[in-house]
């Protein structure tokens, strides 16, 4: 279902750089008065940002569980290349990679075209789990 999926993304993707975030704006504020100190010229060089992003880059190293990645070939918010351009550079860092195009379908219907593909994958990736 496609809200599991989506209270996934923002609890465990997004939380770690919202606690990040919050850290440096307290920071900057206990020690300046004010978060002046902390609007960048790009978001990528707030330190706490940077870091973030550093830790996780994708395909910078082995994730050390199965990857599954599930493309709409209509998707014009990410790119079938750039997923395409993922999967490679995971497989090349040593995941084991499952991808999966799936024609016509954009940014917003994947998830419910895809569900019975990811349903399947996460069976049998982590049945002994």
């Amino acid at each position: 279902d496609g809200a599991f999926l989506t209270q996934a993304l923002v609890t465990e993707c997004l939380s770690g750089l919202n606690t990040q975030i919050t850290a440096a704006v307290q920071t900057a504020i206990a020690t300046n008065g004010s978060v002046n100190s902390l609007i960048p010229s790009t978001v990528e060089d707030l330190p706490a940002v940077a870091a973030y992003l550093a830790n996780n880059e994708p395909g910078s190293k082995d994730l050390g569980a199965p990857v599954l990645l599930l493309q709409g070939t209509a998707d014009t918010t990410v790119f079938p290349s750039a997923t395409q351009a993922l999967n490679s550079t995971l497989s090349a860092s040593g995941n084991t990679v499952t991808y999966t195009p799936f024609t016509g379908e954009t940014h917003s219907s994947i998830v419910q075209a895809s569900a019975a593909a990811a349903i399947a994958f996460l069976s049998t990736s982590f049945a002994s789990q």
